[in-house]
C-alpha cells in the first residue's frame, strides 16, 4: 500500500456526486479459470468457497492470483487452528505465553496484508477504486476474524 492520505471510497464519491468516470480504473479482464486446489482443507476450503466467487466477479481473482489467494486461505486456517489450540490449552503455559499465541499473531498480520491485496477491507477497496460490495460477507471479514 502507498503512504499518504486515505482515498475516499467510491460509494462516498457517488453519494456526494463527485465520482468522475474518466478517473475510474477499468476492471481487468478475467482470463482462464481458477480452481480450488485439492490440498485445501477445513477452514481454508471454507474461506475459498465463500470468497472466491465474489473475488472472481470483481476481477480480483485470476489464474495469476491463485497462489496469493491460496496463501490467504491457508493463513486463515492457521489462525483458526491456533484459536482452537488456545481455547483448549489457554494462552499461558506454565509461566510463558503459549507458542500458538505467537504463531497466531504472525498469521493475523499476514492475513491482514493479504486481505488488503484482495480488496477485503474498506480502505483497500478505496485504493483499488472498487465499489462497495452489496454482499455484507466481505464487510467485516477482519472484524469477525479478530473478535
Amino acid at each position: 500500500m502507498k503512504g499518504g492520505y486515505n482515498k475516499k471510497p467510491r460509494a462516498l464519491k457517488e453519494l456526494e456526486g463527485t465520482l468522475r468516470a474518466d478517473r475510474l480504473r477499468p476492471v481487468p479482464p478475467v482470463e482462464g479459470t481458477v480452481r480450488m486446489p485439492r490440498f485445501l482443507t477445513g477452514y481454508a476450503r471454507s474461506l475459498w468457497r465463500e470468497l472466491a466467487p465474489q473475488l472472481k466477479k470483481r476481477g480480483l481473482l485470476t489464474p495469476l492470483d491463485r497462489a496469493a489467494f491460496v496463501a490467504l486461505c491457508t493463513t486463515y486456517e492457521r489462525i483458526r487452528q491456533c484459536d482452537e489450540i488456545l481455547g483448549r490449552e489457554g494462552v499461558i503455559l506454565g509461566n510463558k505465553k503459549h507458542p500458538a499465541f505467537a504463531i497466531q499473531a504472525r498469521a493475523i498480520d499476514d492475513f491482514r496484508h493479504l486481505a488488503r491485496e484482495f480488496g477485503l477491507t474498506p480502505a483497500s477497496r478505496a485504493v483499488l477504486d472498487l465499489p462497495e460490495p452489496s454482499d455484507n460477507r466481505l464487510n467485516g471479514l477482519l472484524d469477525d476474524l479478530l473478535n
